[in-house]
C-alpha cells in the first residue's frame, strides 16, 4: 500500500477539460519562476491560436514560452514543481504545433524517407 502512496499522481484533473484547464492555471499562476511563465506563455500562445487563428500574437506567445523553456534549464537542476511546469509547457506547446494550420510536409517530404 506504500508503494502505491509514493507513486500515486500529484495532481488529479477530474473527467473534464475544465480540470485540466485549472490545473494547469493553477500550475502557471504557483510562482514567477521561469517554467511558471514558461507554462503561462504557452497557454496563453494556445488560446490565441484557438481564438485568432494563427496569429502574430499567438507566435510572439510561443516565442516567449520557449524561450523561457530554455531559461529554466539553463537554471541547473529543476525542482519537482519546476519540472512538472517544464512538462506541461512543453505539451501545451505540442498541442500548439498539432492546430498549427501551416503544412510543415508535403507528400514529396515524406518520400525522401523511404518506404513504409
Amino acid at each position: 500500500m506504500s508503494s502505491y502512496r509514493t507513486t500515486s499522481p500529484r495532481i488529479t484533473f477530474g473527467t473534464t477539460p475544465a480540470g485540466i484547464r485549472d490545473a494547469l492555471m493553477r500550475m502557471a499562476m504557483t510562482n514567477s519562476s521561469p517554467s511558471s511563465s514558461a507554462l503561462l506563455y504557452a497557454l496563453l500562445a494556445y488560446s490565441s491560436l484557438h481564438h485568432h487563428g494563427l496569429s502574430e500574437t499567438a507566435l510572439k506567445f510561443k516565442v516567449q514560452a520557449l524561450h523561457l523553456l530554455s531559461t529554466s534549464v539553463e537554471n541547473g537542476e529543476l525542482s519537482l514543481v519546476g519540472a512538472s511546469q517544464h512538462v506541461a509547457a512543453s505539451m501545451v506547446l505540442g498541442s500548439f504545433e498539432v492546430r498549427d494550420p501551416r503544412d510543415y510536409w508535403a507528400p514529396a517530404d515524406i518520400q525522401d524517407f523511404g518506404p513504409f
